[in-house]
């Protein structure tokens, strides 16, 4: 089984098709479907398609709570803006995303969440950050446990076992603006962070024409 495994979709179409265009017999997704992108409940339609394994992420909490005292002012503008234009289906299906997730899939035992099992909504986990990497390998007993939130790709292994951040399919903030996923083949056992380029200018515009402020649609050409 090739399984796609995604995360921090926000509301990125374009990078979303791109993504989708990979061969997979399964979704994993690590939540943050909605939120920074103009295309939120086409986003989840989409995805709805496939029944992925789907957690949900910090953004799409707050879309759900209209809670923004965490974000910055960027992030409170783009949430007030998703809460006005996001449709009834697309809050129902994210409102019944669950904080996290341990189940077989393809025959492996995957934990899934947003942040991190320490707070699923609100751990960070970056590349760097070696002393939490090693608590989870030591607390969890899943063959693969995947995480989102940084955007920024992550992937470790110790003794068969894998911590997986796939990094960020609509907005990547590790200086590589390509949407990034990860393919988990279960047959041979390989994991393998892939980097897509996709027609970013087409969500650009779609921004600039709603008028999001400029340092959101900046960000997703710089990779930032």
């Amino acid at each position: 089984m090739r399984i796609l495994v995604i995360a921090d979709v926000h509301a990125n179409l374009p990078a979303l098709l791109t993504v989708l265009q990979e061969e997979f017999d399964k979704i994993v997704c690590a939540g943050d479907l909605v939120d920074y992108g103009p295309s939120p409940n086409e986003v989840v339609e989409i995805l709805r398609e496939f029944d992925p394994v789907c957690v949900l992420g910090n953004h799409d909490w707050a879309v759900i709570t209209g809670d923004y005292s965490s974000f910055n002012p960027f992030a409170v503008w783009s949430l007030r803006w998703t809460r006005e234009n996001v449709g009834e289906e697309t809050v129902r299906y994210i409102s019944r995303l669950p904080l996290e997730v341990s189940r077989r899939v393809g025959g492996l035992k995957i934990y899934i969440t947003h942040g991190s099992p320490l707070d699923p909504l609100w751990d960070y986990v970056f590349p760097w950050d070696r002393k939490k990497m090693e608590r989870i390998f030591e607390t969890r007993g899943e063959d693969l446990v995947v995480l989102g939130h940084t955007h920024i790709p992550l992937l470790e292994e110790r003794d068969g076992k894998f911590l997986l951040n796939p990094g960020s399919v609509g907005q990547p903030r590790d200086g590589n603006w390509r949407a990034s996923y990860a393919v988990v083949d279960t047959d041979e056992w390989r994991v393998e962070i892939v980097r897509e380029e996709y027609p970013v200018e087409r969500v650009v515009e779609r921004m600039r024409e709603l008028g999001f402020p400029e340092f959101l649609w900046r960000r997703l050409l710089e990779g930032i």
